[in-house]
């Protein structure tokens, strides 16, 4: 729920929401079908009262598809290979896979 109340603070909500599924609970069923645990989450105070489930693949592909719309590109195969830090500064070594 948290997580989806900041998302919702940087506008970018509504993408997870229509990508995601929506779990209001949990239930745990032993191999009978006998439940042994049900916890629902319909009553948290939150507009958020359930977890949505969704992959980092499509978590990824929406936060890089936002920045985009902002001007921000966003780089990969990138290995920070040296810090370091002043009171004035922070200087960080990047090597890129090329």
């Amino acid at each position: 729920a948290r997580t989806l109340e900041m998302l919702e603070h940087l506008g970018v909500v509504d993408g997870f929401l229509a990508a995601g599924i929506r779990a209001h609970g949990v239930r745990v069923m032993d191999i009978d079908g006998n439940t042994l645990l049900h916890n629902s989450l319909d009553g948290l105070p939150t507009h958020y009262s359930y977890v949505v489930g969704i992959g980092q693949d499509e978590t990824e592909r929406l936060l890089t598809e936002e920045l985009t719309k902002h001007g921000v590109a966003v780089d990969r195969g990138i290995t920070l290979t040296a810090l370091a830090q002043t009171p004035d500064a922070v200087t960080a070594t990047l090597t890129h896979a090329d």
